[in-house]
């Protein structure tokens, strides 16, 4: 026997909030349970689970690609590394080579 179990989730935008409905249903077990816990936690079962699908989603999009084929650590790593490099050059600590001076070392 499954029970209805509705969902509203809110999708953020700029100035106005729309709203998708989500409809799952779930054994009598798991809902007594998912109501337990939301009442133990003080918010509602349907905030619980919007909660639970907003920590899914945070996490599987970083193993999404970009349009470049990496992920998005890996874009941001990249990035993080690239300022890292710029400091160094001002400081002086690197630098500035020609591509011919890279290939040359590269195939030495």
């Amino acid at each position: 026997m499954y029970r209805k179990v509705i969902l509203i989730h809110t999708l953020m935008a700029t100035k106005k909030t729309s709203q998708q409905l989500i409809q799952i249903k779930v054994d009598n077990n798991l809902k007594k349970d998912l109501d337990n816990i939301a009442h133990y936690k003080g918010i509602t079962v349907s905030a619980l689970v919007k909660l639970n699908l907003t920590e899914i989603v945070r996490i599987e999009k970083k193993h999404i690609f970009t349009e470049n084929g990496l992920t998005e650590d890996q874009e941001f790593e990249i990035l993080s590394r690239e300022k890292e490099i710029i400091e160094d050059y001002r400081q002086g600590k690197i630098r500035a080579r020609s591509g011919k001076s890279i290939l040359k070392e590269l195939n030495a």
